[in-house]
């Protein structure tokens, strides 16, 4: 009895795929960073300081108050991009970067 080629051609690989190894998990990563012996807050080192130590670092408290403050805060600074290049600027604080008072954009020394 001859099988038909199409029944044939369903069965080898359907054999195949039951009969080949199973595949191994690939290994867990490893983390890039972990915490040995991590403590709970409530018994981390507690630093206390005398009056007189409080007086010579120049320590200060203050009440806590609601109060109005600048939008913007201007800093200084300089760029120096070599001949025919660009640069990117970021800032550690979200942000506006605008140009200096009297500079136009693209504008050399």
């Amino acid at each position: 009895m001859r099988l038909p080629l199409f029944l044939l051609l369903a069965l080898v690989p359907a054999a195949l795929a039951c009969s080949s190894k199973k595949q191994e998990a690939p290994p867990k990563k490893e983390a890039p960073a972990h915490v040995e012996s991590p403590k709970p807050e409530s018994e981390l080192t507690t630093v206390k300081l005398s009056q007189e130590a409080v007086k010579r670092l120049g320590i200060e408290t203050a009440v806590v108050t609601i109060d109005t403050v600048a939008m913007t805060r201007s800093l200084g600074g300089e760029v120096t991009v070599p001949e025919g290049r660009a640069v990117s600027v970021t800032a550690p604080v979200a942000g506006t970067v605008s140009v200096a008072a009297g500079m136009q954009p693209g504008a050399r020394e």
